[in-house]
């Protein structure tokens, strides 16, 4: 009887699904992913709530709906902590 003529144990199996993932892996090796899009935009939207955050210019109204942009309610905690620290630093 050979292996193709029964079925495989678990840990069969198991070695087998291992062995496609490193095979998936290693031809995958040098290849370059696409950027997620989403994760490029938020990552803009964070760099610009840094540069208002540090902008003495910049209106109290205007750091809020960039806030916004990251797709934050107005009552969530990340909100109030960035709208108190950035109070803070106009005082």
């Amino acid at each position: 009887m050979t292996k193709d003529d029964r079925e495989l144990s678990d840990k069969e199996k198991e070695e087998a699904r291992n062995l496609r993932r490193v095979m998936k892996s290693e031809r995958s090796r040098g290849t370059r992913r696409p950027r997620d899009v989403k994760a490029v935009e938020y990552e803009e939207t964070v760099r610009k709530v840094y540069a208002q955050f540090s902008d003495p210019n910049c209106s109290r109204d205007k750091f809020l709906d960039t806030i916004r942009a990251l797709g934050q309610a107005d009552e969530s905690e990340l909100v109030r902590n960035l709208l108190k620290a950035f109070d803070d630093r106009r005082r």
